[in-house]
């Protein structure tokens, strides 16, 4: 029998129980970096994108209550149109019975405050009236002249 089968292991450090990771070499080290580069990139474009979402949707908010309240405006508007007229008329018929115009109370309940939240408002002398339409709903004020009709938007009795 061979007698260095039985001999001692050689001295030195033991083995290791689990593989280990091999040495670190420059090529190994920029695969690393590169790698973690790229993880980093992947997380900044997706919070970019959850950005992008979170602002586009606030801008659609903002978007639709913009239009509600255009909307509610106009009808308002309307609303303060169609009232003015309504006093005119009554007012012509007054005007036609009386010969001479009369205040909103005079002329009737159909158009004052509480009705369509419409205050109207009548100024008038001997021959011509005007009558000034407001709605707590809206800025605009309108006009209607006896002489002109409804005023555009803007304009007032002269």
């Amino acid at each position: 029998m061979d007698s260095d089968f039985f001999a001692a292991p050689p001295a030195g450090p033991p083995a290791p129980a689990y593989p280990t990771a091999p040495p670190r070499t420059p090529t190994t080290r920029r695969k690393t970096q590169r790698s973690w580069h790229l993880g980093a990139i992947l997380v900044a474009i997706v919070a970019v994108a959850a950005a992008g979402v979170a602002v586009a949707a606030g801008s659609l908010l903002t978007t639709h209550e913009t239009k509600t309240l255009e909307s509610r405006s106009k009808a308002y508007d309307a609303t303060i149109q169609s009232d003015l007229a309504q006093a005119a008329q009554l007012e012509q018929a007054y005007f036609a019975e009386r010969n001479q115009y009369a205040s909103v109370e005079e002329i009737g309940a159909g158009v004052l405050p509480g009705r369509s939240g419409t205050q109207i408002t009548v100024r008038y002398d001997g021959t011509t009236f005007c009558l000034q339409g407001a709605h707590l709903g809206t800025k605009n004020v309108y006009y209607y002249s006896s002489a002109a009709g409804l005023l555009p938007l803007g304009q007032t009795c002269s």
